[in-house]
């Protein structure tokens, strides 16, 4: 792997040369040494882990024995030549005074952070074994993530440094936002500070051209930060006044629920008023409406009332009656009595003409037939007799039987008339037919009487005519005092219509009034609740912010203190059975970009003794 490491070799070299000592003059020391811890994290080109090794670092006040523990692969001595006791995880260590390394390699481990890195070309990603060279649009996207699976204390208070340099030869219009681009010689570092507790998404874009980049290096360490708290009083002071303003708030939400629910109220009642009106104005609507509806008859009727006066007013104004004409009536009158008398003794005398006939036929026949019909009928049948035999003989004479079917038809006939005569004139005995007789004394009784009263018409005359002349002058006047009430029976019927179609507007008019008046009390209602929710939201408000400046100035020192907190139980990072342990950093680097070279460097000779142990020393920080 190449990476550059922060360089603290001078230090450990000073330190080493005072450690080169022999190991015989060594006294014990505590297990327990203070120590401290930093782990070097080779990460691949996403990001993934590859290998780690540990170089742990004691500070001996006096020469002794060292007891360590990690599950290491494999240990080295960085101080010394002198070989390390390493079994089981314990490592086990006799150093003088002063500064003691050591390195313990690990295969595997757990970090306190998941990182990834993806790299994308005009927007495609490619992988990173095959980006080196490359040439376009750049984009570089690095996450981390707290690992919830590691030892939470290092995710918690560590902050994390993430540095990619970029070569401003291969690399142009580098971008990284929320980042520091700082200046190094030809390259450009662009630097990240991820917080603790927190996730990070970055994005470096730029325009490159064969490109290569060296390894991304991410530092962690405690986030300590030696600064004063700031003065708090005058943001909480204003939270004070915030406070003030929410109880008043409240205050003006509660008086204001009080206002709507007595808007609500009164909207009620007058919404239940308005509808009663308008209960009683379509009944004095419909009452009206019934009313117009018969003025129509009634006008139709006072017309012919009127109309009837008039003509009753020409009649009488026509009408002019006599003695003279009376007394022609009354004689004429006498003279439809007699006459009346006359036909009734004729009818009388032709019934008892038929009766002296049927006597007549009687005496004639010596009492073979009681009367003219019977003789008819005798008559007929002999006829019929005779004609049936001339129609058997096939000599008869034609004319004879025609003369005799001549003379039966008219004795039939004539029977039937007389029959008919004598049944209308006696009748049939039955009230539905008395008889011409009987209907001919009836007729002269009773046109007696009216006769009677005719005849008595001239005498009353006098007292007649005086009454129609006051009958006269009382259809005149009331004839002329009706057509006054017709014509204001006509102004009072047009009047009504006239009311009738305002009050019809009015109706129209109140029932949007009274749709108006029940959304306004919908309206006042979803008020008065809103402003209850109102009250409520700023109760609960005011109840929560009571404590505002108080809670506030507590959370702001919570949050300083999060980057001031440097009291925190360090923990080993390899084990924790290490339990003396003053700090623990993080280098992690991931693998670089470079071009494929076309020879490769010539390995190292290898040698024996210190030197190999230089050499180590050297190629594990880089040099």
């Amino acid at each position: 792997m190449k990476h550059r490491a922060k360089r603290i070799a001078a230090a450990i070299l000073a330190c080493l040369a005072a450690g080169l000592l022999p190991s015989n003059t060594l006294a014990e020391q505590s297990r327990n040494t203070p120590k401290e811890e930093v782990v070097y994290v080779s990460l691949e080109a996403d990001g993934s882990f590859g290998r780690a090794y540990v170089v742990n670092a004691f500070d001996l006040s006096k020469p002794g024995t060292i007891v360590d523990y990690g599950d290491y692969t494999t240990v080295a001595n960085l101080s010394t030549t002198a070989p390390l006791d390493f079994e089981d995880g314990r490592v086990r260590a006799d150093a003088l005074a002063g500064r003691f390394y050591y390195q313990g390699d690990l295969t595997s481990a757990r970090l306190p952070w998941l990182i990834s890195v993806t790299y994308l070309l005009n927007g495609k990603p490619v992988e990173a074994a095959s980006f080196a060279g490359a040439k376009g649009r750049l984009e570089i996207r690095l996450g981390i993530r707290d690992n919830p699976k590691a030892e939470k204390t290092f995710a918690t208070h560590y902050a994390l440094q993430v540095s990619v340099a970029l070569d401003t030869q291969r690399c142009e219009g580098i971008r990284a936002e929320g980042a520091t681009i700082a200046n190094s010689g030809k390259h450009k570092v662009v630097s990240f500070i991820k917080m603790p507790d927190t996730d990070a998404d970055y994005s470096i874009t730029a325009d490159v051209e064969a490109f290569e980049m060296e390894g991304i290096q991410i530092a962690g360490i405690p986030l300590t930060v030696d600064m004063s708290l700031p003065d708090t009083g005058q943001l909480t002071g204003g939270f004070a006044q915030f406070q003030n303003g929410i109880r008043d708030l409240d205050g003006g939400a509660g008086e204001l629920n009080e206002g709507a629910a007595g808007l609500a109220d009164g909207a009620g009642q007058l919404c239940d008023g308005l509808r009663r009106m308008q209960s009683g104005l379509g009944d004095v609507e419909g009452g009206l409406s019934e009313l117009v509806g018969g003025n129509g008859g009634l006008l139709d009727g006072s017309k012919q009332i009127k109309d009837a006066l008039n003509e009753i007013r020409t009649q009488l104004n026509g009408f002019s009656v006599t003695t003279s004409d009376l007394s022609r009536l009354a004689e004429g009158s006498a003279q439809i009595a007699r006459g009346i008398g006359e036909l009734s003794g004729g009818i009388d005398a032709l019934g008892a003409g038929f009766s002296r006939a049927d006597g007549g036929v009687s005496a004639l026949t010596g009492g073979a037939f009681s009367g003219l019909h019977e003789a008819n009928e005798a008559t007929v049948a002999a006829l019929n007799d005779r004609i049936a035999v001339l129609m058997a003989d096939e000599h008869a004479d034609p004319a004879e039987v025609a003369l005799l079917t001549q003379a039966a038809g008219l004795l039939t006939a004539n029977d039937e008339l007389v029959s008919g005569l004598k049944t209308g004139i006696a009748g049939d005995g039955t009230g539905e037919n008395p008889g011409l007789a009987a209907g001919a004394a009836a007729l002269n009784a009773q046109y007696a009487q009216f006769n009677a009263g005719i005849q008595e018409l001239p005498s009353r005359l006098g007292d007649m005519a005086a009454g129609i002349t006051r009958l006269k002058e009382g259809i005149d006047a009331l004839a002329g005092n009706y057509g006054e009430f017709h014509s204001g029976l006509t102004d009072y019927a047009r009047g009504a219509a006239s009311i009738h179609g305002g009050l019809k507007e009015l109706c129209k008019g109140f029932n949007e009034l009274v749709k108006g008046g029940t959304d306004l009390s919908a309206g006042l209602k979803a008020l008065q609740e809103g402003t209850l929710r109102l009250k409520d939201g700023t109760g609960e408000l005011r109840s929560r912010t009571q404590n505002m400046d108080a809670e506030m100035q507590a959370r702001i020192e919570e949050m300083l203190e999060t980057y001031t907190e440097t009291d925190f139980d360090v923990v080993s990072f390899v084990s924790p059975r290490n339990t003396n342990v003053e700090s623990v950093q993080f280098v992690m680097v991931t693998d670089g970009i470079a071009a494929a070279q076309d020879e490769e460097e010539p390995a190292q000779k290898e040698s024996d003794g210190p030197g190999d142990f230089w050499g180590r020393l050297l190629a594990l920080f880089g040099l």
